[in-house]
């Protein structure tokens, strides 16, 4: 985690989906996942991500990795073991 703040502190001006996503991770103590899915969402305006089994603290933080951009048309999300913890930051 050392590495992700030296870097976040470098490009602090620049916030976007991935510094969001990242810093949600560290402020709730989660290894962030290494999957591509909040990048590639870019790419067709949906997110599939069933069968990832997230869990909320995962969820929370893609959450607001996406907030201030995601426009898409659809978002999967079963069997990700989600509660309302997790699905209402996500909605």
């Amino acid at each position: 985690m050392e590495n992700y703040h030296q870097l976040s502190s470098w490009i602090k001006e620049e916030k976007n989906e991935y510094i969001n996503y990242l810093d949600r991770c560290n402020e709730l103590m989660v290894p962030p996942k290494a999957s591509g899915i909040v990048w590639n969402w870019v790419l067709d305006g949906n997110i599939e991500l069933g069968g990832y089994s997230l869990g909320d603290k995962f969820t929370q933080a893609l959450a607001d990795g996406i907030k201030d951009n995601f426009q898409g048309n659809c978002m999967k999300l079963n069997d990700n073991r989600l509660t309302d913890i997790g699905m209402v930051p996500i909605l």
